[in-house]
């Protein structure tokens, strides 16, 4: 596995923890990492024992439409 591949997981690995905290705090259950994979990312288990994969993705908005949405966003209120 090449550096950067290895960085990206590490970057998933910390998203996903954040996932897992967002989901007990919605859901009331808990997912277990059982182990990392490619397509999905991550295999979780539930507390009944079904697996489920866990496949992490990352909006890209152009910086230019992001800053167009602030300068409308204050001009309403």
């Amino acid at each position: 596995m090449s550096d950067k591949e290895l960085g990206k997981k590490m970057v998933e690995r910390t998203e996903l923890e954040y996932f897992l905290d967002a989901y007990k705090y919605a859901t009331g259950q808990r997912l277990e990492l059982v182990y990392s994979h490619e397509k999905p990312d991550f295999i979780c288990n539930r507390p009944h024992g079904m697996l489920v994969g866990v496949e992490l993705t990352q909006v890209m908005r152009d910086p230019r439409d992001a800053l167009w949405d602030t300068i409308i966003k204050k001009r309403k209120r």
